[in-house]
């Protein structure tokens, strides 16, 4: 089985933020049918429904020989008109539309995430040691083996082999190493999914991984669902990308034995890979 493109990575969170419509969650309509690129005309018995689709992806190469490209993104729902204006339903569908692309569907994890430039190849390093919390769990120090540390993608593991040993809320932390950077990350979601890395007492390798705070790190607690209209807004798609564009309306009017009417939303998601790389996207 091949890698899932970024493409669709990307349309999977759309159609979780699509999914947020609903009259219990304050929208002005209940969906029945969410699609992904849906070629067949929907019935008056499928009504109220959603389409979304993509056209086109562009690429520049951007600084620092990273790629920046820009996926145009199109949602359109429809539902029967009944005995209202066209255009008060087809505006009410795009409040639901616009508004939904930036509620949060679920919860996430906390993280911890390193600085670019981490060192990779950690096997001739003395320095071994690093602290951690998961969840506000005790703070512990972690103590690496670095025999075997020759890349990236080893010292994170080795780095997760140690963090789980010391078990409580640190057994299920995961570690990754992805775009130059170590990705620690809590095995729960919500408000209280943390993870804090501070340095070792002696020995500190927090410095040469490039993790924590005091390393130019980035940490970030999880967030509860929030997928209400009265929820606060989560913006390009929880910071995925560099931008999610809302680039404007248009209406959709039918005839026929049930008249129905639709509205086509139209976006532009901009976000940062690597050169040829098809698989992984960034907010930076």
């Amino acid at each position: 089985m091949g890698t899932t493109p970024a493409i669709l990575t990307i349309m999977d969170e759309v159609e979780a933020r699509l999914g947020n419509i609903s009259a219990s969650n304050g929208y002005w309509f209940d969906p029945k049918k969410i699609s992904r690129a849906r070629l067949k005309a929907w019935e008056g018995y499928d009504l109220p429904a959603i389409n979304y689709w993509g056209t086109n992806v562009e690429n520049d190469r951007a600084a620092y020989a990273n790629d920046e490209r820009g996926f145009s993104l199109f949602t359109e729902m429809h539902s029967q008109t009944r005995d209202d204006p066209f255009i008060d339903i087809a505006e009410k569908m795009a409040s639901d539309v616009i508004t939904a692309m930036v509620r949060l569907p679920a919860a996430t994890a906390g993280s911890s995430v390193g600085q670019d430039g981490s060192r990779t190849d950690m096997s001739g390093e003395s320095d071994t040691k690093f602290k951690i919390s998961a969840d506000g769990d005790a703070v512990e120090e972690v103590t690496c083996d670095w025999s075997s540390a020759t890349t990236g993608a080893l010292t994170a593991a080795q780095m997760q082999t140690q963090i789980r040993a010391l078990g409580s809320n640190k057994a299920t932390v995961t570690v990754v190493f992805q775009r130059g950077r170590y990705v620690i990350t809590s095995s729960t979601t919500g408000a209280s999914s943390a993870i804090v890395i501070t340095a070792g007492s002696t020995l500190d390798c927090s410095d040469q991984l490039r993790i924590g705070l005091a390393n130019s790190g980035s940490e970030s607690t999880g967030l509860a669902s929030a997928p209400t209209v009265a929820a606060d807004p989560n913006y390009d798609l929880n910071s995925t990308v560099k931008d999610l564009v809302y680039a404007g309306h248009d209406y959709i009017i039918g005839e026929g034995q049930q008249p129905w009417c639709g509205v086509l939303v139209r976006w532009t998601i901009n976000y940062y890979a690597d050169p040829f790389n098809m698989f992984t996207y960034r907010e930076d």
